[in-house]
């Protein structure tokens, strides 16, 4: 019986100091960015989005075009439109929701619901994460 003790202990303990398998990847705190080029002049552009949950904002070419906050819930992700000469407006336009994935360091974007096209056309592109 002393022994059957002394063996669970010692499987506890390597149990225990297993190493955990890494978090899930995760959108904040991070930032990424996109070259998009194409027919559309306001879309081409370098953008990046920056991530420190609640707040994000986008920045097109270096300058910040939309500030606002984020509700991530699993994989899912509503943007908050609240300032910035490209933020969405109007009651049906304010939010977008999304799905996201991260493979490696691409981050890709998939609509959920959103009525606002910059933020659409934007995120429907593949980013990298640069922090």
């Amino acid at each position: 019986m002393k022994k059957i003790a002394i063996v669970a202990v010692l499987l506890a303990a390597a149990v225990g100091a297993t190493p955990a398998t890494s978090a899930a990847p995760s959108l904040s705190p991070h930032i990424w960015s996109t070259k998009i080029s194409g027919p559309t002049p306001l879309l081409k552009a370098t953008w990046r989005l920056a991530f420190q949950t609640p707040a994000y904002n986008v920045a097109r070419n270096g300058g910040v075009v939309v500030a606002g906050t984020i509700r991530i819930v699993g994989n899912k992700v509503t943007f908050h439109d609240l300032a910035g000469i490209l933020a969405c407006r109007g009651a049906t336009k304010i939010n977008g929701s999304y799905t996201w994935r991260i493979q490696g360091a691409k981050l890709t974007f998939t609509r959920v619901s959103d009525s606002c096209p910059g933020r659409s056309g934007v995120l429907s592109h593949a980013f990298t994460r640069i922090a």
